[in-house]
């Protein structure tokens, strides 16, 4: 007598994160770093670019979208909300303070905006320029330890390894605190869908031709089916 065992797929949870920065503080170059391991020195800062990946957790795939933002506020608005995310990486060089003030000023709409308990890593990037520091660790610590968020420094132009593990850390944690918090595992639509039901409802009402500005902004997908595991 044979015995039959049913295998139940695991559901797949849907995650967001939100990569916020100042311009030029190499936003793009991170996010490729962890999804390719490459780095790529220019990227128009003009747009606003989505990630696709999946993690592994030990409870079954998880399917991440990265949101990479542009500093184009009025494009934000209309297509997404940047503080509607699960988690988020705010980006600054360690070459600028203007760009660590920014940071701050992220940090304080994230906590203002989103959920309050949503994981935060803060990154300091261009570390490869530490001759040139202007933005110091106490400081940051200190900034961090006040808003509860993670904390590292990295470079986008010499290394992946720091920036692969601090973007998984950060996954295992949100994940972590939504399954914690018993948040359904398909909660909300994938940023992809979200984007494109949006998108189509702009081109329904406006041709491809239209040549006013709102028709003009764009948001390019980028599908990258890497698998990370824990």
């Amino acid at each position: 007598m044979y015995k039959v065992r049913s295998k139940m797929k695991a559901a797949t949870m849907n995650l967001r994160i939100n990569v916020l920065g100042a311009r030029g503080v190499g936003k793009s170059a991170i996010a490729v770093r962890y999804l390719t391991k490459r780095f790529i020195g220019e990227y128009s800062s003009g747009l606003d670019i989505s990630y696709q990946t999946t993690y592994t957790s030990g409870d079954g795939p998880v399917k991440v979208d990265i949101l990479d933002t542009s500093c184009q506020d009025d494009c934000q608005a209309s297509c997404h909300d940047v503080y509607d995310a699960d988690a988020f990486v705010v980006v600054y060089s360690v070459t600028d303070t203007d760009s660590f003030a920014e940071a701050r000023r992220q940090l304080d709409n994230i906590r203002s905006q989103s959920q309050a308990c949503a994981p935060v890593l803060l990154m300091g990037n261009k570390l490869d320029l530490d001759h040139a520091r202007k933005v110091f660790p106490s400081e940051v610590e200190q900034v961090a330890e006040e808003n509860s968020c993670q904390h590292t420094e990295v470079s986008a132009a010499e290394c992946h390894v720091l920036i692969v593990n601090s973007l998984h850390s950060l996954i295992a944690d949100t994940v972590s605190a939504l399954r914690h918090r018993g948040r359904s595992v398909k909660r909300r639509r994938s940023l992809f869908e979200n984007v494109s039901r949006k998108l189509g409802s702009v081109f329904r009402r406006k041709s491809f031709d239209d040549s006013s500005p709102t028709m003009k902004k764009k948001i390019l997908r980028f599908a990258h089916n890497n698998r990370h595991s824990v």
